[in-house]
């Protein structure tokens, strides 16, 4: 019995939906966490970029190789600030341009340039750093092998 001798009425509220105090806590969040996440995610996405431009000059020095052992002359290679160009002994060049805010930051061979010999041997060892940023990928040349890895 409810108030004067009345029967009350049992009326129950169903609630549909998040209150806006919710919606605003959870999109804070959010927020929070993204913003934590987003410099790993940057980071990780210089590396793979820079993995993947080392890779490519790796094989590019390898194609420089094969061609002064196919072609039966001197090939070299020159290492630009953000792009590698190979010259052959034909005076045929192909020109292959880094990807943006990836530079070759240090290069041990004289004059920015690798040559490999007729027989493929390179003039000399010796190894290329690429940079993107603070992270840094290192391509090395052995002298007598000419095997190209990177570390």
């Amino acid at each position: 019995m409810g108030l004067w001798g009345l029967k009350s009425a049992n009326v129950e509220k169903k609630s549909a939906g998040f209150t806006i105090l919710e919606l605003v806590l959870v999109v804070s969040l959010l927020a929070l966490l993204l913003s934590f996440s987003f410099p790993l995610w940057s980071g990780f996405a210089n590396r793979a970029l820079l993995k993947n431009s080392a890779s490519l000059l790796a094989q590019c020095l390898r194609l420089a190789r094969v061609e002064a052992l196919r072609r039966g002359g001197c090939v070299s290679v020159f290492l630009g600030r953000n792009f590698f160009k190979l010259y052959y002994p034909d005076g045929e060049t192909a020109s292959f341009p880094l990807p943006q805010g990836v530079e070759v930051g240090y290069t041990s061979f004289p004059g920015q340039r690798l040559f490999f010999f007729p027989t493929g041997v390179p003039a000399s060892g010796g190894n290329v750093t690429l940079e993107k940023g603070r992270v840094r990928s290192r391509i090395l040349i052995t002298p007598v092998t000419a095997r190209v890895r990177l570390e």
